[in-house]
């Protein structure tokens, strides 16, 4: 499935309609809080040079837990769309991020993961 832009209302993704692959910036966030899930199992691929963004836009939180809900235990794969090294730029957490989770989440072919915290 492919998506790009900012998420305005709470969304899943699950495994059965994935790979999710981001074409360009995911911003997660609204004027009223908005959910990201991420089902266990599922694999989040990025094109070069995009970010996952929560809180950046709004109120926004990402909740990737391998452990929990539909087909738990399974790793939550996050990986470049090329396959090779330094593919995307991670995730993002700005101050309006609310409470997230990344429970047995993992990269792949990406020396570049970041899970980063800003003010901005």
């Amino acid at each position: 499935t492919l998506i790009a832009g900012r998420l305005r209302k709470n969304a899943t993704w699950p495994t059965t309609l994935g790979p999710w692959h981001l074409t360009g910036n995911v911003e997660v966030g609204n004027a009223t809080q908005v959910t990201l899930t991420i089902n266990p199992g599922a694999q989040v691929m990025t094109d070069a040079s995009n970010y996952l963004f929560v809180g950046n836009t709004g109120p926004g939180a990402l909740v990737a837990d391998g452990t929990a809900g539909p087909g738990a235990p399974a790793t939550i794969t996050f990986t470049s769309s090329t396959g090779t090294r330094n593919g995307w730029f991670g995730i993002w957490f700005y101050g309006s991020a609310r409470a997230s989770t990344l429970r047995k989440a993992a990269r792949a072919t990406t020396s570049s993961w970041a899970a980063k915290m800003t003010t901005r």
